[in-house]
């Protein structure tokens, strides 16, 4: 059984979701999410994204987010470097500081070494070898998930994880999309790494 410590009310840290799910440290921000490294009660280790009810956003929309990348991490985590889904629960409860607040949220595997934004950052450049082992491992997961159907709609280097032997993890499904012959309709993504062709849409 978790024991939990009171935490600020903007702070999910040491809580305890639905009695399994013991959130430990901040690992990334999001529009209306968090996620979290976490624990359960098998000492098994987890990413943990949350969204808490009582925030001001579009809940059927976050919603329909979360359960797109859980559907899509799941159908294709038979890759090795497309992050992996494992639970998502629409109606959670989270205790912070006695109170209950309701959330969403769904478990993930984690990547331990974090984004490739934060190694490229740290490391200020890749050799060519490096740039090539990475561009084969990414261009092979896209195309994984293009052979499912489905187009990520939002490749940059934030969405890239690492994880403990330094191997990439396609990661961020939730904007992700069902293509129409090879095609993606919709018009989404993050405007300074997003495709010409969709911008010409």
């Amino acid at each position: 059984k978790f024991e939990e410590r009171r935490m600020d009310n903007n702070s999910l840290q040491d809580c305890i979701i639905d009695g399994s799910y013991k959130v430990d440290l901040l690992l990334g921000t999001g529009g209306s999410s968090r996620v979290y490294s976490c624990v359960d009660t098998h000492q098994n280790f987890y990413a943990l994204k949350v969204i808490r009810k009582d925030r001001k956003f579009s809940q059927g929309l976050s919603k329909a987010l979360l359960e797109t990348e859980i559907k899509i991490m799941q159908e294709t985590q038979a890759h090795p470097n497309i992050l992996s889904g494992y639970h998502i629960n629409t109606s959670g409860v989270v205790n912070v500081n006695g109170e209950k607040h309701d959330i969403m949220y769904c478990t993930m595997e984690l990547a331990k070494k974090g984004a490739i934004k934060t190694f490229i950052q740290k490391s200020g450049h890749f050799d060519e070898e490096i740039v090539k082992f990475y561009a084969i491992q990414i261009t092979n997961s896209l195309a994984y998930l293009h052979s499912k159907g489905y187009a990520h709609m939002d490749v940059k280097v934030d969405n890239i994880l690492l994880d403990e032997n330094y191997n990439s993890k396609l990661a961020d499904l939730g904007v992700g999309v069902k293509t129409d012959f090879g095609y993606a309709s919709s018009r989404c993504g993050t405007k300074q790494y997003i495709a010409p062709e969709i911008l010409k849409k």
